[in-house]
């Protein structure tokens, strides 16, 4: 087929750019890519320029200079033009021919990359500019350009061709009509029908949105194009040497169950433009809308107006350009707002509606609604978002790496009221900085150190469907460089959400404090306090008092930070100083106290040597602080930095338990005051008083006029003795706590004295060994005291029924007195004398088992007495303790006595019980049946006071009881619950002795003749 001049220069032109945009030479393309028109864009840089004839038309060095290679129509070269970086020139234009509407490509240099800053005319008519580069335009020809020469004007300065232009009659161009399927997933076959296609498929160029497709065949009416794997959904445009043409519906990329069948709706929406009703008859068809959205946009779906019409749920699931899903939403029939992700470029979003189960008919309404944008200024005024329904917001500052801001938000407001909404800052990349959370009201948010230049981004997201206003204020955060020891710094903002950020340099191991004064922020401030590798070294929230203290220890050398953040929309103000602590010597052991001063916000540390199982006392000779009130707490630090003692929290003078020195080296007291006053304080430290003592010998007297000092003196015991300190001459102002060590050093007992003289400790040591005794005078009190040890006195207490037996304690003794005892035996004890020196004082008596443990107290006598004493529950060794009270020394007289008895028969003759010892009681039986009208008739009676008389069940429990007074006689009626042996108990009260009588008769029954008992 022969073709025209033109029709050849149109196809080698077509050539060259199909060639270009499958990546392929002919010649390197000049200039930077700036996308514009269907024949592609400005193209990469050049090195060398060639015309249709490849004749050589410029050279570039890539520094900017450049050569123009000038011919006359006979192809002889007439000149070489140099050209700089900053001159004009136009090399040479493709192709040579062409009619109005066609694209010509200009070569040159000095072009401007910006559209409007290049004016190109063919024969003095106006072309428009589609891209530009400094090297390569490409224009379109003008509807009534004539042959002529092309020229390009640039900043005033106007450069023509050396050839003519020659424009040629216009040819139809492309027509599209249809194309199906309407959608599909990448790699698809699609089928374009129209007219004016180039039957030479190499010269169709398809688009689909805004990805080429692939040709796979082509006539003049038809096209069958393949779906690149980039998508993308949009109309689809397809070019020709001879035009452009493009569809009025988008071809859809989705999946294949997504793509919209005949009997489905498909809906062109607009973002920002009118809702889109959607019915759908049942739940087999679905809905299609698409939606164009810019890059950087986000847009969130509003549906309303829901009636589900029986079915579950409806499911909305958005897809991107190339069908892969940037949402899957469920909708209930209360609707819903659903935020769709920020597009990453320009695009085509598809929204697809499906429903869950069965359904009469859905209606819904859906509106499109595009995100406020707009921008944040660090340090200026605050932006307000104001929205409508669904609408979020987004608002873009420019941020450098390693910036510290921080961001206050104003104010909240939502109607309906009640909502709230979230805030989110993002990086320049698109991902997460940080999440603000939901704000119901004003306040701030912690934004991390910026990470990288760019632009961030932060998004406002009402919640529901409320319409929200939110101020944000954005502001760089203050700060300065503190010195330690150095000048006091106030941070102060009148700026929500502005916090502080200050450095100081610090040497590892330092023992440093942040002072916090002025402090007049309305609710809590977090102080931290950053280690240089950014991490939390510790913190304090202050409240609403104006002064706080922070005690840190840097762990490394290096520059530290100290971060203040507002709580909520806090403004004011509060000043920083470090303070390193003072240090010193806390002076010798046995001398002069040693006070020091510290100043306010300031600690102390202050060392003396200690020698590894010395034994010493620390006293606080003085705390005095400014203002008043204030106290110091002091610690005492082992060689190795590790705590030996926490001595507590001084607001008065006091002193310190100091345990054992555990290790021989240099120990450190450390003084904190408390809160930011300034303090005095003496320390004393005193070598503990001791000796040792022995059992049974000389009294040792503790005496010592230094506060903190106490005692240790050590003795020698036996496994299982029973011994007695003895405290006497107590002058202490105030408590003096005594303890008793094991050999191991655990307490075995101890005493707490007060203001008495005297005191006795009883203990029975475990083990034999060398056991301790420390003295612990209270707080600031000074004294003496005198230890003594003594054993407990031994003995006999005698035989049962013999005489009294007469026992002599000396001060603080206690003794232990056996006897032999059967068991089932029932015996009294009694107390006939108790005599004191100094008089007044007492006597506790015990009973124990031959096993060692108790039988029974018969508690403290201070006047003769007796003791009730349980059947004996074994044969053995019985022992009877006496321990007189406080430091008396003691006579007590005892006499154990069998209990008297006898067998009472019901209605038979009465038994009397006469006694002449003190402490002997009666125990009398008897046989009686069940359910039997009893009376216990009691005569004779001349015990001079109370006698308890007590029936007893066969089980030993207690009856009923009767306590005789100065009558002569007595009646208990009384009916046994059971038949069997009952016991008849008669326990005179305390020393009392004397005599009654017992019968026992039936109700009606007359009284028998008494009868003396017998001992049994």
């Amino acid at each position: 087929m022969k073709r025209t001049f033109w029709e050849s220069c149109v196809r080698a032109l077509w050539c060259v750019l199909v060639l270009s945009a499958c990546g392929g030479p002919p010649a390197s393309q000049p200039g930077t890519e700036t996308r514009s028109s269907a024949l592609g864009d400005a193209g990469p840089p050049i090195q060398y320029v060639y015309d249709e004839s490849r004749r050589l038309v410029g050279v570039y060095d890539g520094a900017g200079a450049s050569a123009q290679y000038v011919y006359d129509p006979g192809g002889n070269l007439l000149e070489i033009k140099r050209l700089s970086e900053a001159e004009l020139g136009l090399f040479d234009f493709t192709p040579n021919a062409g009619p109005p509407g066609a694209d010509v490509i200009l070569t040159g240099v000095g072009f401007s990359p910006a559209l409007v800053g290049n004016t190109v005319r063919f024969n003095g008519v106006d072309a428009i500019v589609s891209a530009a580069s400094p090297q390569r335009l490409v224009v379109t020809i003008p509807a009534n350009a004539t042959t002529g020469p092309v020229s390009v004007t640039v900043d005033g300065a106007t450069v023509p061709s050396h050839e003519d232009f020659i424009v040629t009659s216009p040819v139809l161009g492309p027509v599209i009509t249809g194309f199906s399927p309407v959608g599909g997933p990448v790699d698809s076959v699609v089928t374009i029908t129209g007219s004016n296609f180039d039957p030479d498929r190499l010269f169709n160029r398809v688009f689909l949105g805004d990805i080429q497709a692939s040709v796979l065949t082509s006539s003049a009416s038809q096209l069958e194009v393949k779906v690149s794997q980039l998508g993308a959904t949009g109309a689809i445009r397809v070019s020709t040497p001879s035009g452009r043409a493009t569809s009025s519906e988008d071809f859809l990329v989705l999946p294949v169950g997504a793509v919209p069948a005949m009997t489905d709706t498909r809906l062109q929406a607009e973002v920002g433009g009118a809702s889109s009703a959607v019915s759908l008859a049942d739940s087999t068809r679905k809905a299609v809308l698409s939606f164009s959205v810019r890059q950087g946009e986000q847009v969130s779906l509003v549906v309303t107006s829901v009636v589900l019409g029986g079915a579950n749920q409806a499911t909305l699931v958005v897809h991107d350009q190339m069908g892969g899903q940037v949402g899957n939403f469920s909708l209930a029939a209360a609707g819903g707002v659903f935020d769709i992700p920020m597009a990453t470029r320009d695009t085509v979003y598809t929204l697809v509606v499906r429903l869950s189960g069965t359904t009469t008919g859905f209606n819904a309404s859906f509106a499109l609604v595009r995100a406020v944008r707009g921008m944040l200024e660090k340090d200026g005024v605050s932006a307000t978002f104001t929205g409508q329904v669904g609408q979020n917001g987004i608002y873009e500052f420019s941020g450098m790496m390693g910036a510290r801001l921080g961001l206050g938000v104003t104010s909240v407001s939502t109607t309906p009221a009640g909502g709230g909404a979230v805030i989110r800052l993002l990086k320049p990349d698109g991902t997460l900085l940080v999440d603000c959370s939901n704000f119901y009201v004003p306040g701030n948010c912690d934004v991390p150190v910026l990470p990288m230049t760019g632009t961030y981004s932060l998004t406002v997201n009402p919640s529901g469907t409320v319409t929200a206003t939110v101020g944000l204020l954005l502001s760089t955060s203050l700060g300065d460089v503190l010195t330690v020891d150095g000048p006091a710094h106030t941070f102060s903002t009148a700026r929500v959400g502005q916090d502080g950020f200050y450095t100081f340099s610090a040497n590892a191991n330092s023992n440093l404090t942040l002072l916090i004064t002025g402090n007049n922020f309305g609710s809590n401030t977090l102080v931290r306090i950053l280690r240089p590798d950014g991490t939390q070294l510790t913190s304090q929230t202050t409240g609403s008092a104006t002064g706080y203290t922070v005690d840190f220890t840097p762990p490394t050398t290096g520059t530290y930070g100290i971060t203040v953040d507002p709580y909520q929309a806090s403004i004011g103000q509060m000043t920083l100083q470090l303070v390193e602590e003072a240090s010193g010597s806390a002076g010798t052991v046995d001398g002069v106290e040693t006070t020091v001063v510290l100043n306010a916000g300031q600690n102390g540390r202050y060392t003396f040597s200690g020698t590894m199982g010395a034994r010493l006392g620390l006293g606080v000779t003085s705390v005095s602080t400014t203002p008043a009130g204030g106290s110091a707490v002091i610690k005492l630090l082992k060689p190795d930095g590790t705590l030996l003692v926490d001595c507590s929290n001084f607001y008065v003078p006091g002193n310190c338990d100091v345990p054992v020195l555990p290790m021989t080296g240099t120990y450190s007291l450390t003084v904190n005051p408390s809160g930011t006053v300034t303090a005095t304080v003496g320390l004393l430290l005193s070598t503990s008083l001791g000796d040792v003592l022995t059992v049974d010998g000389p009294a040792h007297t503790f005496s010592t006029a230094r506060v903190g000092q106490d005692g240790f003196y050590t003795f020698s015991a036996n496994a299982n003795s029973n011994l007695t300190l003895l405290i006497t001459g107590n002058s202490f102002g105030s408590n003096t706590l005594v303890r008793i060590l094991r050999p191991d050093g655990a307490q075995l007992t101890s005493q707490t004295t007060g203001s008495a003289t005297g005191y006795t400790v009883d203990f029975t040591p475990p083990t034999t060994g060398t056991y301790g005794i420390t003295v612990d005078p209270y707080q600031a009190s000074i004294g003496q005291m005198t230890l003594q040890l003594v054993e407990e006195a031994s003995g006999s207490a005698g035989t049962v029924d013999g005489v009294e037996k007469t026992v002599v304690l000396n001060a603080g003794q206690n003794g232990r007195y056996t006897f032999s005892g059967t068991m089932g035996a029932r015996l009294g004890l009694g107390v006939t004398s108790v005599s004191t020196t100094p008089a007044g004082g007492s006597a506790v008596i015990k009973l124990l088992k031959p096993d060692g443990t108790l039988l029974v107290d018969c508690s403290n006598f201070y006047v003769p007495g007796n003791c009730d004493v349980p059947v004996l529950p074994m044969t053995g060794t019985y022992s009877l303790t006496v321990n007189p009270s406080g430091t008396v020394t003691a006579t007590v007289g005892l006499l154990l006595s069998t209990s008297l008895g006898d067998v009472l028969t019901v209605d038979g003759p009465a038994h009397t019980f006469s006694t002449a010892r003190v402490g002997q009681d009666g125990f009398y039986t008897f046989s009686a049946n069940a359910n039997s009208n009893l009376t216990l008739l009691i005569t004779g009676n001349s015990f001079g006071s109370n006698t308890l008389v007590r029936i007893l069940r066969p089980d030993g429990a207690q009856l009923t009881s009767q306590t005789t007074g100065s009558a002569t006689g007595y009646t208990v009626n009384f009916t046994p619950p059971t038949t069997g042996t009952y016991g008849i108990t008669v326990d005179p009260y305390q020393a009392s002795i004397g005599q009654l009588s017992l019968g026992i008769k039936t109700a009606g029954a007359p009284s028998a003749p008494a009868q003396a008992d017998v001992r049994k």
